[in-house]
């Protein structure tokens, strides 16, 4: 399987999630995906960005993403997802929100 796959040797990061994984998933400069926090409405990507969830499943894969998501929006152009949202801060009230949703 490791022949067949692509491999990603660089990749710098934001330096808070939401900005790394708008990246992640668009390619782009964070900046541009207009996601560059955590708070204040600011984890929150431009819902005209083109993510890789939507270029592979025009190209006929399922598509899913499972784990944390901190963008404070659904994600979009995944085939199933299972996210868990508002994590909370390094802090006691660490609460885990988890959302599930399979697309028919």
């Amino acid at each position: 399987m490791a022949k067949r796959s692509g491999s990603m040797k660089n990749f710098y990061v934001s330096p808070v999630c939401a900005p790394t994984r708008a990246s992640l998933m668009t390619g782009r400069y964070n900046y541009r995906t207009r996601c560059i926090d955590t708070y204040i409405g600011r984890a929150m990507m431009d819902t005209e960005e083109v993510t890789i969830a939507e270029l592979l499943s025009d190209a006929g894969y399922a598509t899913g993403i499972f784990g944390k998501w901190h963008m404070k929006t659904k994600p979009t152009g995944f085939d199933a997802w299972e996210t868990a949202t508002q994590c909370g801060r390094w802090t006691r009230d660490f609460k885990v929100h988890w959302f599930t949703e399979v697309a028919e």
